[in-house]
């Protein structure tokens, strides 16, 4: 049986490791979750790897728009080391704005799948909302993950709670 081992890097920032990929969910390594690094919430801990430690990423998972989850400098840092970005939809105008190409990025709407190497991806509802400012609320969807293959089916929050009731897949 295919293990899986999951690490924390602090904040919102978890490399699974299943199906033997390297999946990077929500990764944030910044110092401040911010649009300006000397402005902003500060980290309570520095991440317990540095970019240059981690392994080839296979995918980065991004559950939603906040700063603290979908941070640009660490999202132009990995693109060096990630075969693809999977987003939730509406992400993708960020990372093509960021300059990340258009074929790493896999954007997805609740219900929908990719496919990485015979891992299941699925984007699903989660309890949140979405928006980096004052204005655009709620203008990009939020998202929970789940992510199965053979022996295991893995649920990953995001920033969000479970559902209290699970919104049918859309026809």
């Amino acid at each position: 049986m295919d293990r899986v081992k999951v690490t924390w890097f602090g904040h919102s920032s978890v490399l699974l490791q299943m199906h033997g990929l390297n999946i990077l969910s929500d990764p944030m390594f910044s110092e401040r979750s911010s649009p300006f690094q000397w402005v902003g919430p500060r980290r309570f801990t520095s991440p317990s790897v540095s970019m240059d430690e981690l392994p080839h990423i296979d995918a980065v998972l991004l559950s939603h728009d906040h700063y603290d989850h979908l941070d640009r400098r660490t999202v132009q840092q990995l693109a060096r080391k990630t075969d693809r970005f999977i987003v939730s939809l509406g992400l993708e105008n960020h990372l093509r704005c960021w300059k990340i190409p258009a074929a790493k990025i896999t954007p997805l709407a609740w219900w929908k799948s990719a496919d990485i190497n015979g891992l299941e991806v699925t984007c699903t509802p989660s309890r949140h909302f979405s928006g980096r400012g004052l204005v655009g609320q709620n203008s990009t969807q939020w998202c929970s993950w789940v992510l199965r293959d053979e022996y295991h089916s893995i649920f990953n929050s995001g920033d969000g709670s479970y559902p209290q009731t699970v919104t049918p897949e859309p026809p």
